[in-house]
């Protein structure tokens, strides 16, 4: 998907700009599921004029955001987060889910795990609302591993067997991998 996505943006950045953020953002997310944080912030920041479409500059707030909180820039990513927030309250956009993700992500990350379990059920809830299965499935995963990340085993595995279920229907791999590995985790921890 990143391949396909890099090529294709290169296509499009001069014959359509907005053609071109949309698969930047698609590989940006890419690079974001594969860890590569860095990465996600380059490819994101190296345009110097940013979209026009509010979904697709929402969604790059986002990805932005999550990777600034993976890398603890926590204030860049609460700035980031705050602006996609302010788009998403003017209209609402379907993409504002993963925005609300973010925010769980950067709560986790700032060892708040019951703020981010509230960011993550308010995705949950608006996957299940808008019908975005992928959306339900990394809502979920990310409420697993926020209990995992508490040490409450018994529920983290509940919410990582739904992930692992969600994700192998969807046929979304790196999903279904990251929920069995916490699950093993999990299972390790209670012997």
């Amino acid at each position: 998907a990143e391949d396909e996505a890099e090529r294709n943006r290169q296509r499009f950045q001069r014959s359509s700009p907005e053609w071109g953020w949309k698969f930047r953002a698609l590989e940006a997310e890419a690079l974001l599921w594969r860890g590569m944080y860095p990465q996600v912030l380059t490819l994101l920041r190296s345009e110097a004029v940013p979209p026009s479409d509010k979904r697709t500059l929402v969604r790059i707030l986002a990805l932005e955001g999550a990777s600034d909180a993976r890398l603890h820039y926590f204030p860049d990513a609460e700035r980031l987060l705050t602006e996609a927030e302010r788009l998403c309250a003017e209209s609402a956009e379907d993409v504002c889910g993963i925005v609300t993700v973010a925010e769980g992500v950067l709560a986790n990350q700032r060892a708040l795990p019951a703020q981010a379990q509230e960011y993550f059920k308010k995705s949950l809830q608006s996957a299940r609302r808008r019908g975005d299965p992928f959306l339900e499935a990394t809502a979920v995963l990310n409420m697993g591993a926020s209990y995992l990340h508490e040490e409450h085993f018994d529920e983290a595995i509940d919410w990582l067997e739904m992930a692992r279920t969600l994700s192998t229907a969807l046929g979304a791999e790196v999903l279904a991998l990251k929920s069995q590995g916490n699950l093993g985790w999990a299972d390790y921890n209670l012997g």
